[in-house]
């Protein structure tokens, strides 16, 4: 159709052949930078980012059937500035979402979802600063369910970049200020 879309296909025999693809996104705009996560036995998420108006936005879209049918997409991000690298993080009804925000507002945000899914919070911006850029964000859950946050950030003299790393200690709800890990 001339514009780039985000399909899903499953094996169930070690890939030794896929069923017939399924396209999650299915809008008339770009879609790229799929990202899949899954919990239990049951659920897949999918994140993605699309044009959506005027910006690059986050979309959501899941499958609590392991894969035969899946919900619409839907923007997850609702925000007035592009965004890029969309992670997914989940574990048992707890979905986390995290991208780059490429501007005009920087940083690095965050949405929760404690329903599998169903329904997001509001953005939360990590890097708690909205003039600095931000890119690269990673994330990881511990056993003891605190998340752990990375991103590298342009500070200083052009093209000086540092890794900020942020915590949280009460499964996503709120993240310590950054710290400068790298202290180039």
């Amino acid at each position: 159709t001339g514009n780039a879309d985000i399909y899903y296909a499953t094996s169930s025999n070690s890939g030794a052949t896929f069923s017939t693809a399924k396209n999650l996104s299915n809008n008339a705009t770009q879609s790229v930078s799929p990202y899949v996560e899954t919990a239990g036995a049951d659920n897949v998420y999918v994140g993605l980012i699309a044009e959506a108006v005027a910006y690059n936005q986050a979309f959501f879209v899941r499958s609590i059937n392991s894969g035969s049918t899946f919900s619409s997409a839907a923007n997850i991000s609702n925000t007035s500035h592009n965004l890029d690298n969309i992670i997914l993080r989940a574990a048992a009804t707890v979905v986390g979402a995290i991208w780059q925000a490429e501007g005009p507002e920087y940083g690095i945000y965050r949405v929760r979802s404690t329903d599998s899914g169903a329904t997001f919070g509001t953005a939360l911006n990590i890097a708690g600063d909205t003039a600095t850029r931000v890119f690269n964000p990673v994330i990881g859950i511990d056993g003891s369910n605190r998340v752990h946050i990375l991103g590298a950030a342009l500070i200083g003299s052009p093209g000086q970049q540092d890794i900020f790393y942020s915590r949280s200690t009460d499964a996503g709800v709120s993240f310590e200020a950054p710290i400068n890990l790298s202290q180039s």
